[in-house]
Parts: structure tokens; sequence; C-alpha cells
């Protein structure tokens, strides 16, 4: 160290971000150290050469704990390299898998706590090293630091339904709708191991007191007893008439509890397979159940939104725990046995007093039902399993209640943005729409009137006013200034999924379930014209710059050209193989953009219908699309989480933004800033940074 020049020593210190056993490839060297690629290989292996650090074939340099304790032990501020430990804790399943995303993803996730130097000034440094194009959040929208939430881990390509922790605390196993089970490690977040043996949905998983097998149930009507070492199955047992929705092992190893989609649950010996009693007294399915600490008692979890606590020796039902909004599909007793974790399908867990049955606290935080939970052996942390894919570790023994990012209570369906820029509207499931100012983030306004979820929202070239689509089959004019609905256009026959305005504000165009489009008078509130063509759903439409088409998108798989004043079909764009869920033009009116359920964006020319291009990269349902004023790029939403940044010209992706929960919707406030919006009701302001590229300083 002594031997190295000042600023690469400097460089080295800055290291002291990275969490235990972390690697930090190319694009994280360059955001912490602001240098090139080239600049950042040549500190790597210097650094490597000296045997301060390891590197591997790809120049990813990883510190040992000893140097990772030197660095961290010279960082100016510990309390503030600690909030920095846990906003990377938090996104380090995005950033191993696209380490491009640091930047966005740290800054992101530290925005709450800007106000602190250490963090303003660590904020700034890594958004000046951050290789460019890469979008930045101008507003606090990712789950922070400081919150109960630990650690998201990805891995599965379906639901997770179920989820248990080995009793040493170090590693849990996962069940999940792909017919698999997980076995991850909690420190890294790393799968070490994938089970496979399952012909159906596993849909839940106990781990037995001695931590060395896993004993899993399926939709195949099979109970597999796995070793967890070499993850093999050791047995399987096929005695059951019906699908096991979930299973829990007594401390003494010797009775497994297995839970029945027919409101049932049973008892019986794990040798001999025998079912002593049968335990009865829910209204609905029994999705997973929980074994006390002592073996006396079994908590269940139903899909009548309540929880039973059963005296196993009597099989006779203690107590009846209600609160949750939805089905309650998993349940963890803590090991002091006073506690019980639940997880709902209304996306949030609870933590009940099994003493009294009262709720102590919500978790929130999953953009998705919750299928199960299971709580560390020693007592501070849950885990939880979501049909968002994900699983996430929660910090129970804080007692700290999690921030909530101010948004919408629901999915975030659409969002519109006025002419000026200052401005932004978005449409949820939760029915109602917000207005938001644009330089704070701040919502000015809940805009309230519809009965059902609002899918889609357009917005006046003036600025004054809103259009919005609904499940209620209606749409809503809405004055901007007052939050007042002014007209209700009344005429579809099934809900109304998208609408766009004319540049002359005149006019509206609705897309709706009915598989027609209408066109319609916003001064009088009348319907014009039903354009009628498509063979199915209509999920959205625009409007060329010069007011005379309109492009829709349908569930047929193809869009149509219409000529808004004759009401006729000019063309049909054919080409994607999946419903084609959302449609944006460019200011030229001389191009469409597509986005599709078969995970690619289409780029058409209008004048012939031809398909200009196809942009690939999404691993997941593109939900939302739009374009930038000056038509040369695209922005797109989908269900894999991410928004991403398109040049139209060459195809080529410039930037992506990892959301906490599936991304649905986005627009363009110009050709920088970007308004989005997720499934966990967030609404996210972006900012598409390009310049000036990081400089070297050796």
């Amino acid at each position: 160290m002594k031997a190295l020049p000042p600023e690469i020593e400097q460089r080295y210190c800055k290291l002291a971000v990275l969490l235990e056993d972390m690697p930090a490839p190319l694009p994280i060297l360059q955001t912490l150290w602001n240098c090139d690629e080239a600049e950042a290989r040549r500190i790597a292996r210097r650094l490597s050469d000296r045997s301060l650090a390891q590197r591997d074939d790809e120049c990813a340099i990883r510190l040992h704990d000893l140097q990772l304790d030197y660095v961290r032990a010279r960082y100016p501020d510990p309390q503030g390299l600690a909030l920095i430990h846990s906003a990377v804790r938090l996104c380090a399943h995005v950033i191993e898998k696209d380490p491009r995303q640091f930047a966005s993803q740290v800054l992101g996730r530290l925005l709450p706590y800007r106000h602190t130097p250490a963090i303003q000034q660590f904020i700034d440094e890594i958004a000046a090293g951050a290789p460019v194009p890469w979008l930045r959040s101008l507003h606090p929208a990712l789950h922070p630091p400081g919150t109960p939430l630990l650690r998201t881990l990805e891995g599965h390509s379906d639901s997770v339904s179920g989820v248990a922790v080995t009793p040493d605390g170090k590693r849990a196993v996962s069940a999940s709708w792909d017919h698999t089970l997980k076995v991850w490690d909690l420190e890294t977040g790393r799968t070490l191991r994938t089970l496979e043996g399952h012909s159906g949905a596993v849909t839940g998983v106990a781990v037995t007191p001695d931590g060395k097998r896993a004993v899993s149930g399926s939709e195949d009507c099979r109970v597999k007893v796995w070793d967890l070492e070499t993850g093999r199955a050791l047995c399987t047992l096929e005695d059951h008439y019906g699908f096991v929705s979930g299973v829990a092992v007594t401390p003494d190893g010797q009775r497994v509890v297995s839970a029945f989609a027919d409101d049932t649950l049973d008892v019986w010996d794990l040798g001999t397979g025998g079912a002593p009693h049968r335990l009865v007294g829910h209204s609905d399915d029994v999705s997973g159940v929980a074994v006390t600490p002592d073996g006396k008692r079994a908590v269940s979890a139903s899909e009548d939104c309540t929880l039973k606590v059963w005296d196993l020796q009597t099989g006779r039902g203690l107590r009846t725990l209600k609160g949750h909004s939805d089905s309650v599909y998993g349940v963890a007793v803590t090991p002091d046995g006073k506690r019980v974790v639940s997880a709902s399908g209304d996306t949030t867990l609870k933590v009940w007093d099994l003493g009294t049955g009262r709720v102590l606290r919500t978790l929130e935080g999953h953009s998705g039902p919750v299928r199960g939970v299971a709580v560390t052996p020693d007592g501070k942390r849950a885990v939880s399993a979501s049909r968002d894919r994900t699983l996430k570790v929660w910090d129970l023994a804080t007692g700290c209640a999690p921030r909530t990012l101010e948004g919408h209570a629901a999915s975030v369906e659409g969002a519109a943005v006025t002419a000026d820029g200052k401005r932004a509207v978005s449409a949820s499931e939760d029915k109602t729409l917000k207005v938001w100012d644009l330089q704070t983030g701040r919502a000015l306004r809940t805009l309230k009137g519809h009965s059902n979820s609002v899918w889609g929202v357009a917005v006046t070239p003036d600025g004054k006013r809103a259009v919005s689509a609904s499940e209620d089959e209606t749409l809503e004019l809405w004055s901007l200034a007052t939050g007042r609905a002014l007209r209700t256009l009344e005429g579809h026959s099934d809900l109304v999924y998208g609408v766009a305005v004319t540049p002359d504000g005149k006019r509206a165009i609705s897309a709706s379930a009915d598989k027609t489009l209408r066109v319609w008078d916003l001064a009088t509130g009348r319907a014009l014209r039903t354009l009628e063509g498509h063979s199915d759903h209509v999920s959205g439409a625009a409007v060329t710059p010069d007011g005379k088409r309109a492009i829709s998108a349908s569930v047929d798989k193809t869009l149509k050209v219409w000529d808004l004043e004759t009401g006729r079909v000019l063309r049909t764009l054919q080409g994607h193989s999946g419903w084609v869920s959302g449609v944006a033009v460019t200011a030229d009116g001389k191009r469409a953009v597509s986005a599709s359920e078969d995970r690619t964006l289409r780029v058409w020319d209008l004048a012939t219908g031809r398909a200009l291009r196809t942009l690939e990269g999404h691993s997941g349902w593109v939900y939302g699309v739009a374009a930038t004023p000056d038509g040369k790029r695209a922005v797109s939403a989908s269900l894999d989480h991410t928004l991403k940044v398109w040049d139209l010209a060459t195809g080529l992706l410039l930037a992506t933004f990892h959301f906490d929960a599936p991304a649905r919707c986005c627009a363009f406030v110009d050709a920088h800033r970007i308004v989005a919006g997720d499934r966990g009701g967030r609404v996210c302001f972006l900012m598409l940074e390009e310049g000036p590229s990081p400089v070297n300083i050796e």
C-alpha cells in the first residue's frame, strides 16, 4: 500500500463499499473510480499484481475479508458506510446480472438519505463515474436501506410458493411453481443448488430439525424428502388423494403436518406415513402450515383469509387470526413460539402475537401475492416467497416499520405528461389517478371517480385536462387544476384499456376489450365514430401528429392504422407472435413502435406497413412504450421489472433501469426525462444521463 501512488491508494479505499465475497466487475470499478474501461483494467491489474485483490479472467476483482476490514476501517463515516452496504445488499440481485446498473440502483436507494453529507458525497461520486448512458432516479422510488427488507433473491422462472430456513440460519430452501426447489446462501444471496424431480408445481417445503433434509409437497400429489447436501431425492410418498399445499415437520422430526387443498390438514408419522387424525375447521383451502417449537401446536393458513391455531394432541382449534384482506398462503412461527408471521395474497406479511392473536406489524414490499414465509433460527429475520418471482429477507428484530414510498395503493397502469413538462398524471388499479409535480416528485392531487381500475390516461395538449380509461367501461374527462370530473364518456360494452387525444385537443380515441375503438368529441362527450376490425381486445391506441390517423394495438397480435375521418382501416401491421399491448408514434408521424407479450418491440413504417426493426432484450412481456419528442428513441416498460431506452435508428439498447416490481407504463417528459409506473404502485421519475464521460486521474 505504501508503494502505491496516492491516487491509486485513494481508489483502493473506495472499494470499502463492496460486500463480503462480492466481485467488482469493470462497470462497478469505472463507477467507483470515475475512469474509463481501459483505466479500470490497468488499476485492477496493478492491485492484483500487488496481492491487494483477486482478479478473474473478466478483470473483476474481489477483496479478502482482511483487505475489506482494512479499507472499511479507513472510511471516514462508518454510519454512512453501513447505509451504503445496506443499499448494495438490496440491489445485489440486480447488479450481479447487470453491473452497469450499479449507479442507478445504489443511488436510487440512497436518495432518502441524500441530506446526510457523506451519502450526498457518495451519490455525487458514483453519478460522476457511472458509464454513460445510464438512467438516474430523480426522486426516491426504490426500496431504501433502513426498512425491514434486507435482500431479494432471484432465480426461479415462476411464482415462489414456499420457503424454509435451515436450523443454522445460513440457508433457505424455496419451492416454486417452476417444479423445482432451490437452496440459497442467505449471506450472499446466491443459489447453491436446484432440486429437480417433481412433475408439478411445488407448493410447500419444510426442513428437518437436523438441517440435513427438506420435505416438499407438490401439485403432483407427492411428498418428496431431499438430501440438502447432495440435492438427491431420498424418498417419495405417494399416498395422497389430492395435491399437497403445504408441509411442516415437528421439532422431534417424527411427524409431518400436511395441508390439503380441501379445507383440511393431516398429521402423520414420517416413518409410516400414517395419519393419526385430521384437523377440520377452515372454510376454504388450507394453503400452509407451521408447528410451534414445543411441537404441541400447529398454525394453518387458509384461502378463507384467516389463520388457525391447533392443538396437535386433541386436534382442537384454539384460536383464529383475522386481519388479512386476501387469502393467507404461508405461515411461520418464531423460535420462541411467541410470534407468527403470515404471508398473504394481499401482497403483505403480518407479524402476530400468538398469545393474544393481535397483529404486531405489517411488512410491505412485494409486488405480488406472498405465497410463503420462513423465520431464521435466531428469530431476527424472515424470508418471504412471492408470486412476483422473488424472495425477500426482512429484519424482524429492529421493529423498524418499512418506509412508505408515496404512490398508488395498487399497480400503476398508465402515465402521461403535460406539454410543458411540469406535471405527470398516473392511472392505477386502485381506481384513482394522481397528478405529480415533476420538479419535486410530489403528488399534487388525487382524482377519484371511477368505480374500477384505471388502465390508461392521456393529457390534452394545453395541459389543462386529462382523459382516463377504466375497467368500469367508461372514460372520464378531468380538470387538472381542480381535480374535478368534467364529463363521463359512456358507450363501450367492456373495459377500456387505453386512450389517446388528438393534437388539437378536441377528440379522444379509446381502446376497449369490446374489440372496438371509439372516437369521442370532448366538448360534448358524444361518440363520433366506432372503429371495428380487430378480432380481439384492443389494448392501446396512439394518434399521428397531424391528427388524421390512429394506430391501435390488439390482443389479436396485430396493429391497425385507421383513417379518423372515414373510420376505414388503412393498413394492418402483422409480425408479433403475442398480444400487442401498447403502441407509440414518432413525432414525424412516419413510424410506430409497438410493445408485445412476445417480449419484443417492433418499429414500423406507417406508409408501407413494413416492420423496420425488432428490438430484443427484455425477458418478460413488454407492456408499455413511448417515443421521445424528436422520434429518435423509445422507452419500454416490461414485466421483467425493467425499463429500457432504445436508439430507434440503430436498434441498440442504450440504458436499463431495474424496478422493485414489474414495470407497467412509461412516458417521456422530454428527450431525457422519463416517468414510469410499476405494479407496486410506485411512480418513478428518471433522467437519461449521457455525459460528460468520466476522466482519468492517472
